[in-house]
């Protein structure tokens, strides 16, 4: 069962369209692909609240710009002395997860702290060592 359904995705958000719903189906599924990444939270249940609204505010958010924005950041129109322009926060059809999803999930996005001299748990080689 998955996180989220395409009906969850649009309840009290806009109607889809059968393209649109079939979209939100492939989304949703990249969206539980990542979340349940062996490095991220692969543990996580199906009837996982924040999993769910996680999935659905990231799928909403590729669905939101137009088809016609697909893979633009940016858009501006004139009509006679007027323009309008701005920038699109989530390019169309691309799932973006911020830190305060990974935080809403319990992921980590910081890098381990190390010590200097020892990056990470790695043993840096004597100085004379010949390395190949």
């Amino acid at each position: 069962m998955p996180l989220a359904t395409t009906a969850e995705v649009a309840k009290g958000w806009r109607p889809l369209s059968t393209d649109q719903a079939a979209d939100a189906e492939t989304l949703i599924a990249a969206a539980e692909a990542w979340i349940r990444d062996p490095g991220r939270r692969p543990d996580i249940l199906d009837s996982d609240p924040t999993g769910k609204r996680v999935v659905i505010e990231v799928v909403r958010a590729a669905l939101a710009p137009p088809a016609e924005f697909a893979g633009h950041l940016e858009y501006s129109k004139t009509v006679g002395p007027w323009a309008k322009s701005g920038k699109i926060a989530t390019p169309a059809g691309m799932l973006a997860f911020t830190e305060s999803h990974a935080e809403l999930l319990g992921i980590s996005h910081r890098m381990p702290v190390c010590e200097i001299g020892d990056p990470c748990g790695y043993r840096t080689p004597p100085p004379d060592a010949v390395l190949p």
